[in-house]
């Protein structure tokens, strides 16, 4: 059996997962960040371009509501038609994000050490991409029901304790991540159907609801601080284009060398953020493999099960 530089199997406590985290990032940083650029690379180019124009257009429209000039049916309709082709490639994006990082965490598990490469995740990708998109999908309609539900709720107390919306929301939507998170954890690690990885993870998340909370919350923090340096220049490039037409006067229609700028850094941020993503995932499966050795001793199990077999067995099984 391998020595392991990092060991994913084991129980830590809050600070070490978050340390384990950036461990993780570390050890795993060439096969990680070569398979989000090649596999989920694409999704975010195509991304970037429509978050880019998607951004100029709305900014151009807004600029010309005070003007009395009205907006054409045809302008309306194409704006919404970009919304919806934005909303289908980030689903699309999302669940390869998913993929590509449970998967590097698989292959990691699977190999003993991070010397697999990209074609390895790709192996993984090809098996479980399409069952993550279903997952991510269904959850998005369970998550679009409840959030209506939420917010129904929320304005119906919010004339009592106004207060309390805002916090109840985030509660709700940061307790929906862990969920879909660690099923499509289970999912890949463990190769469960939807149905058994979600009973599994409200097994696991019992009693531990609130640390996983913990967890994320600092998790997505750092996250926001890491992607602000990616968005900078797309801000930057905007806050410029603004100020100048502010000084002209009037709002224009965006020269080239704008539209230009915008689509390059677009593109950065939506790279920048696609990898920096993997903060919080990451974060949620050591969270799952803690509350698995916790539950199961599984690591315990796996190394009296592999005493005395040779290594060659697990480099050619397929994962």
């Amino acid at each position: 059996m391998q020595s392991r530089s990092f060991v994913l199997r084991k129980e830590r406590n809050f600070g070490q997962k978050i340390e384990a985290t950036f461990e993780f990032i570390r050890v795993c940083a060439k096969p990680l960040f070569k398979s989000l650029l090649f596999f989920a690379g694409p999704f975010a180019l195509v991304g970037s371009f429509l978050v880019t124009g998607l951004f100029q257009r709305v900014l151009f429209l807004g600029s010309q509501a005070g003007t009395g000039v009205d907006q054409s049916t045809a302008e309306m309709f194409s704006l919404g038609l970009s919304i919806m082709g934005l909303s289908v490639i980030m689903i699309f994006a999302m669940a390869m994000v998913f993929t590509v990082i449970n998967g590097t965490m698989h292959a990691y598990d699977h190999f003993g050490d991070a010397k697999f490469t990209h074609n390895d995740v790709w192996k993984v990708v090809k098996k479980r991409y399409w069952q993550l998109f279903a997952t991510l999908f269904l959850f998005g309609i369970i998550f679009f029901v409840l959030y209506m539900i939420f917010a129904l709720f929320t304005v119906m107390i919010s004339a009592i304790l106004p207060l309390l919306m805002i916090p109840i929301i985030y509660l709700f939507m940061g307790f929906f991540f862990i969920v879909v998170s660690m099923t499509m954890g289970g999912q890949v690690f463990e190769k469960k159907s939807l149905g058994k990885a979600l009973s599994r993870t409200f097994i696991l998340l019992k009693n531990n609801w609130w640390r996983s909370l913990g967890l994320l919350i600092i998790l997505l923090l750092i996250y926001n601080v890491v992607v602000v340096v990616f968005a900078l220049p797309f801000y930057i490039n905007t806050f410029m284009f603004v100020f100048n037409s502010a000084e002209a006067g009037v709002l224009e229609e965006p020269s080239l060398l704008y539209k230009a700028l915008n689509y390059i850094f677009g593109i950065i941020l939506m790279l920048g953020s696609s990898m920096t993503y993997s903060l919080p995932i990451i974060g949620m499966n050591l969270q799952f493999y803690h509350l698995v050795e916790i539950r199961d001793a599984k690591s315990l199990m796996d190394r009296l099960e592999d005493f005395g077999n040779v290594e060659e067995e697990s480099s050619d099984e397929d994962f």
